[in-house]
């Protein structure tokens, strides 16, 4: 595992922690449009809090996969994704931030950051 997964993964752990005590206003579902090297994909990330733990689940076409964690500071969020293609695993790291209705950030992946946006389909 990479030096910077640990570090992330360390992170999202501590800030999962904190995010017990904050009301995000993430949870529900959104549309997202990431624009790729492969075109424009526009995931469905469904978000869920139980007990003060954020997680969920991404996907589209090619089925929903899980997110076990989503740390969430205020209006702030990130999450580790891996993602398996034809052409190997990669580790993905989403973030951004929510104001009202709408997500705006990044993946970052491992040929650099990609921008992200999102609207909320569902409360």
């Amino acid at each position: 595992m990479s030096r910077l997964y640990r570090i992330v993964s360390a992170t999202l752990v501590l800030l999962a922690s904190i995010s017990i005590f904050a009301d995000s206003g993430l949870v529900g579902q959104w549309q997202l449009r990431i624009e790729g090297r492969m075109g424009i994909q526009t995931p469905t990330l469904t978000v869920q809090a139980t007990d003060g733990i954020y997680s969920g689940s991404i996907g589209g076409a090619r089925g929903q996969l899980a997110i076990n964690t989503i740390a969430i500071t205020g209006n702030q969020f990130t999450f580790p994704f891996k993602m398996t293609t034809p052409m190997g695993e990669f580790n993905l790291i989403y973030s951004g931030t929510r104001d009202g209705d709408l997500l705006t950030g990044t993946v970052q992946t491992p040929r650099g950051p990609i921008p992200l946006t999102g609207v909320r389909k569902t409360p």
